[in-house]
C-alpha cells in the first residue's frame, strides 16, 4: 500500500468546547525516552516512539506494520526542525530563544520569525516566515484519560507563496503534540493520538521488524 507524503514536514507535530477556568499546568515537560504513541492517521494506524532527547529536541520514529518509516524531531516535543523519510532529509534553521519565547505557554501568547527550510538531499534552501499563536486551553480525551492542552495556531509561509496551517493539541505535561490537522491550498492532513503508553506500562504496542517497503505516513 502507498500513501503520498502531503507534507515533507507538518508541524506537529486541535477545536474543542472553551475552558477558560482550567488549571494551570507545567509548560516545559518533555516525554521520556520509550514513550509510545498509537496514532490514527485517516485510515492508517501508526506507532510513534521517543527515541531520543537532546537540548529540548525530542526524536521520534514512526512505525507502519512493523516498518520504521518516518523520523522527526520537534522543539519541546511541539516544533517540527528535521524529518527523514527514506534517504530525504529537510531541517528548518531555528534560534531556540525565540522558540522559548512561547513558554511557558498561555493563551494570547505568540512568536513570528523567518527561517530557512532546507532540503538537504537535494541541496535546496526556501525561505519561510513562521508564526505560532496559542489560542485557547481545553481538554483532549485519549484512552479514556483526559489530558489538558493548548490548541496552538501555526502558519507557513514560503517565499514562492505557498501558505501552510496546522492546528495543533500540545499537551505540556505530556510534552508533546496529541493531535493535529493541518492544511495548505491543495491538501489537508489529520491525525490524533488514540492510545499513550509509558515506558513503564507493560502493556505497550509491539514494534515488529520487517523488511523496508516503498510508501510512508506522513506525520
Amino acid at each position: 500500500m502507498r500513501t503520498i507524503v502531503a507534507f515533507l514536514i507538518i508541524f506537529s507535530l486541535l477545536a474543542l468546547s472553551s475552558c477558560d477556568d482550567l488549571p494551570r499546568q507545567p509548560s516545559s515537560g518533555l516525554p521520556e525516552v520509550g514513550t509510545r504513541a498509537v496514532i490514527k492517521q485517516h485510515s492508517f494506524e501508526i506507532i510513534s516512539e521517543v527515541v531520543d532527547i537532546t537540548d529540548n529536541l525530542v526524536t521520534f520514529d514512526y512505525f507502519w506494520n512493523g516498518e520504521k518509516v518516518y523520523s522527526q524531531k520537534y522543539y519541546k516535543g511541539l516544533f517540527s526542525v528535521w524529518s527523514q523519510e527514506e534517504n530525504a532529509i529537510n531541517e528548518i534553521d531555528y534560534d531556540p530563544q525565540q522558540l522559548d519565547a512561547l513558554f511557558p505557554l498561555s493563551v494570547g501568547k505568540e512568536i513570528s520569525f523567518n527561517t530557512v527550510l532546507s532540503k538537504v538531499t537535494e541541496g535546496v534552501r526556501e525561505n519561510l516566515s513562521v508564526t505560532l499563536s496559542v489560542v485557547k486551553e481545553t481538554i483532549l480525551p485519549v484512552d479514556g484519560e483526559d489530558h489538558k492542552v493548548f490548541i496552538i495556531d501555526v502558519a507557513r509561509l514560503s517565499e514562492n507563496g505557498q501558505r501552510q496551517y496546522a492546528t495543533l493539541y500540545y499537551s505540556a505535561v505530556d510534552g508533546m503534540v496529541l493531535k493535529s490537522v493541518s492544511r495548505s491550498s491543495n491538501s489537508q492532513s489529520f491525525w490524533r493520538v488514540l492510545k499513550l503508553e509509558r515506558p513503564d506500562n507493560n502493556n505497550r504496542p509491539t514494534i515488529r521488524k520487517r523488511k523496508r517497503r516503498s510508501g510512508t505516513i506522513a506525520i
